[in-house]
């Protein structure tokens, strides 16, 4: 009975971690989750944050004026 009892108790109660790997533990599920529901589309970007549909008439008259204020960048590459 005290081996079914010891079992139990070890399988409800968790066993002594530090801060740091509770946090870390909890950050990780967190961000499965997050990804999960949300989505990626690149590394370190949001799926929704891209989606125009989303956007407002405002938003969106923003993004044109300021695409239209765009100076083309040259970049010149540096070799040895």
């Amino acid at each position: 009975m005290k081996k079914k009892e010891a079992a139990v108790v070890s399988s409800v109660l968790s066993t002594v971690t530090t801060v740091d790997e509770t946090w870390k533990g909890a950050a990780q599920a967190i961000t499965r989750v997050a990804r999960l529901k949300l989505g990626m589309t690149k590394p370190g970007r949001q799926k929704l944050a891209k989606q125009t549909w989303l956007w407002t008439d405002h938003i969106r008259d923003k993004v044109r004026e300021k695409k239209k204020q765009a100076v083309p960048r040259i970049f010149y590459r540096k070799d040895g």
